[in-house]
């Protein structure tokens, strides 16, 4: 399954349990993508302006621009007005403690690949049929 795939299912999941659900991204970028780390890095940096989601989407749907295009590109598809204070805070790797905290977490948590989705304890991966039935027993465990 393709991570754009994994982010419309998320977000249909938001939205069919709104306030017994939150979904969290954390980063995990994929050594062998030269550009997964500063990928990373610049959606630090959107969320910085409040745009996460916004570039996330951006960026996943134009995946193959990456590299190509100029991340302030990205970030301006996105919304995001600011374009000489995002650039500044990617080139300056202002968030790189925060994604090698992601990082860290996601190696202990025994992550291997993206995407993967944790709901508590459970480690789904990337199986959007066990996603919605681990949500539905957590939520009613949780009653």
């Amino acid at each position: 399954m393709q991570l754009p795939r994994m982010a419309g299912v998320l977000k249909s999941i938001e939205t069919k349990y709104a306030g017994s659900v939150r979904v969290l991204y954390r980063h995990f970028p994929i050594p062998g993508h030269a550009e997964a780390t500063t990928a990373a890095l610049a959606a630090e940096c959107a969320n910085n302006a409040g745009m996460f989601r916004k570039f996330h989407d951006v960026l996943f749907a134009a995946q193959d621009s990456i590299g190509r295009i100029a991340w302030t590109t990205f970030a301006d598809r996105a919304g995001i007005t600011d374009t000489l204070a995002f650039s500044s805070c990617v080139t300056q790797a202002i968030y790189s403690g925060r994604l090698r905290a992601d990082v860290e977490a996601a190696r202990r948590l025994g992550v291997r690949g993206t995407p993967t989705v944790l709901v508590n304890e459970w480690n789904v991966g990337a199986n959007p049929e066990r996603l919605e039935e681990i949500i539905a027993r957590e939520i009613r465990a949780s009653r």
